[in-house]
């Protein structure tokens, strides 16, 4: 695929993905960065979010390349990834410390 038809499926899955989640929490938290070409960071706009996002809609996985690249961007928020192949539902891994997991933990119930 060339470089530039690369990236219009990129931007194309993270327009995909965004109005996917911006649905589920009811309020625009997601839109694109639009100068990570250029400036690197986060597919997405830094905003109030403490997570820095990496989209990838591919038929090839190369999570661990992913998961280091959603590290690098991160600039002190927590890493997450979501990919999607095709005729597949979304998937979103999101790195915590143990101490972040069981914080989460602590805020879900538990049976």
């Amino acid at each position: 695929m060339s470089g530039r038809s690369s990236r219009v499926k990129g931007a194309s899955a993270e327009r995909e993905l965004f109005a996917l989640l911006n649905s589920l929490l009811g309020r625009d938290a997601f839109k694109r960065n639009l100068t990570q070409t250029r400036a690197g960071g986060a597919d997405h706009e830094d905003g109030d979010l403490p997570i820095a996002l990496e989209v990838k809609r591919q038929e090839k996985l190369n999570i661990g390349t992913w998961l280091k690249q959603a590290r690098e961007q991160a600039a002190g928020r927590i890493p997450a990834l979501a990919y999607r192949q095709s005729r597949e539902e979304w998937t979103v891994l999101v790195e915590l410390t143990p101490e972040q997991f069981t914080q989460w933990l602590k805020m879900r119930p538990l049976p």
